[in-house]
């Protein structure tokens, strides 16, 4: 009796969802004067940034439905100089 509606669609949500997941910025300069010649680049790095869009109403993240915790986002700043 208590499983005839376990895998029906009177109980499934849809897991369509639009996730940003990834995200680098970069910017890229080459120095003047006493620098110059070298090649610079500053970047920001975002991983794990949230759920833009899910279609069900209930705010269910589909990749985390059996979790209680869920990952917290990430963020990296770095700084590259090849000479």
């Amino acid at each position: 009796g208590d499983f005839v509606y376990a895998s029906s669609r009177a109980v499934m949500e849809s897991g369509s969802h639009i996730r940003l997941g990834d995200v680098r910025l970069g910017y890229r300069f080459e120095p003047t004067g006493a620098l110059r010649g070298m090649k610079t680049s500053l970047f920001l790095y975002g991983n794990n940034l949230g759920i833009l869009w899910r279609a069900n109403r209930y705010g269910i993240d589909p990749d985390r439905a059996q979790s209680t915790l869920l990952p917290g986002s990430s963020w990296s700043v770095g700084l590259r100089i090849e000479y």
